[in-house]
């Protein structure tokens, strides 16, 4: 109100006519103005900050390692990288990666890790590890489709023996594990022939290890138990090759939605290299994601088909060894048949698919962060010949193991991982894996 009467005065004030000027004195001519001072220019917006590959410099980060699974308890430790960046080299030129880690059922998993991509300005990527693995409660149940691992044949064994006390109840819990030290290494040189889509890559590697059937200062296999009956001790150095090629065409590799990633490769352990064991063996991986939703991505079905074998003469461990540019553990746990105890099923000849379907339910960001939960439902089934004539009752008796889990994911680059396998070989008895990263 008060400025509405104030400009009402000042229009009628302009309304009213002047009175005549008196006549006054020429005034003096005014200086001249001096020039206005140039007007400062505004401040450029900042750039958002350059991802750290676009940077020369060092970097580091460490988080605690923790997990846990029904296998092998709960596990921690500290995993801690650094990185060199060049400036053009996505994601980083060199890393290092250090782990220290352990669980509460005695499993040891201590190692280092190098990274070095496109080495002197060309496609060759070199990744390398030295580790030192320690357990003294592998599972070991025997080998092929039709084992039991059966609590009655442990109690028989013991009863055979005339133990009683606690040396029956020991000798009962040990009766199906197994104890080894595992020091071993790798060299692994990719080579890119095709960076379009598909991404196409040659590789080669040379992995090796010193078997021993012991755990730090108790030696041999556990008196008695089955690996010991079956197989005994198995001391000496292992000295493994590969090749293989893989075609990439992953939209995005550690969280993918859509493409393929598939790899073949053949591998040999022979004596001139040092080994103690003499085989040669295949591997080949064939991964799947197939969007059931395209708009949005939110519904995904992933696979994986692996089948792997060997011919010739390796430790008991080499058996539940799955090859290629991924290495880890086949017949149950939680890589490789959710819902089994780990390594159950083993063998000469190997088969496994792996069903997920994927559903992205919830994103939202998290200190700049997006953030992604998804929840799935999965089923394992694998396959595991003792002998490759034993290979058609195997594929007509395989295990399965099914059921749910959720991902959460951070900058679809960052993924822990839950699971919980449910499976009739182990009386739906639950397998729980918490964990980083995809499987597949």
């Amino acid at each position: 109100m008060i400025a509405l009467l104030l400009l009402a005065l000042g229009l009628a004030l302009a309304d009213e006519p002047a009175p005549a000027p008196e006549p006054v004195a020429e005034p003096a001519p005014a200086p001249a103005p001096e020039p206005a001072a140039a007007a400062a220019p505004a401040p450029a917006p900042k750039a958002p900050p350059a991802p750290p590959w676009q940077r020369k410099h060092w970097g580091w980060g460490g988080v605690p390692a923790l997990n846990y699974n029904s296998d092998e308890g709960f596990g921690f430790g500290l995993l801690a990288s650094i990185y060199r960046y060049d400036g053009t080299t996505n994601p980083y030129k060199l890393s290092f990666t250090f782990l220290f880690f352990m669980t509460t059922r005695s499993v040891h998993s201590h190692r280092i890790d190098m990274d070095w991509v496109d080495v002197g300005g060309t496609p060759l990527r070199l990744q390398a590890r030295i580790q030192l693995k320690a357990t003294n409660t592998a599972n070991f149940c025997g080998y092929g489709w039709d084992v039991s691992c059966d609590p009655a044949v442990a109690e028989q064994a013991a009863d055979t023996q005339g133990l009683t006390g606690t040396a029956r109840e020991d000798f009962i819990r040990h009766y199906y594990y197994a104890r080894w030290l595992r020091p071993n290494g790798y060299l692994l040189a990719r080579y890119r022939i095709s960076t379009g889509k598909p991404k196409i890559e040659l590789f080669a590697g040379w992995r090796g290890e010193e078997f021993l059937s012991r755990f730090w200062k108790d030696p041999g296999p556990y008196p008695g138990s089955l690996y010991d009956t079956t197989v005994g001790a198995e001391d000496g150095f292992l000295s493994v090759v590969q090749v293989g090629a893989m075609m990439d065409k992953r939209d995005n590799e550690p969280a993918p939605r859509r493409g393929y990633w598939n790899e073949v490769s053949l591998r040999a352990a022979p004596k001139f290299l040092g080994s103690a064991w003499q085989y040669v063996g295949f591997n080949g991986t064939f991964r799947f994601y197939a969007p059931l939703v395209p708009k949005n991505g939110i519904l995904t079905l992933a696979s994986r088909t692996v089948l792997d074998g060997f011919w010739g003469d390796a430790n008991v461990h080499e058996f539940s060894q799955v090859g290629g540019s991924q290495v880890y553990n086949f017949g149950g746990g939680a890589e490789a048949g959710r819902g089994i105890r780990l390594r159950r099923f083993i063998g000469r000849a190997k088969a496994m698919e792996q069903l997920e379907l994927r559903y992205a339910f919830v994103r939202f960001r998290v200190v700049k962060a997006n953030t992604e939960i998804t929840a799935l439902a999965f089923l394992d089934s694998l396959v595991a010949a003792a002998e490759w004539n034993d290979l058609g009752p195997a594929f007509a008796h395989p295990a399965f193991g099914e059921g749910i889990g959720f991902r959460f994911a951070f900058n679809e680059n960052f993924i822990i991982r839950a699971d919980v396998g449910f499976s009739a070989v182990e009386n739906w008895s639950p397998g729980i894996y918490i964990d980083v990263d995809h499987l597949f």
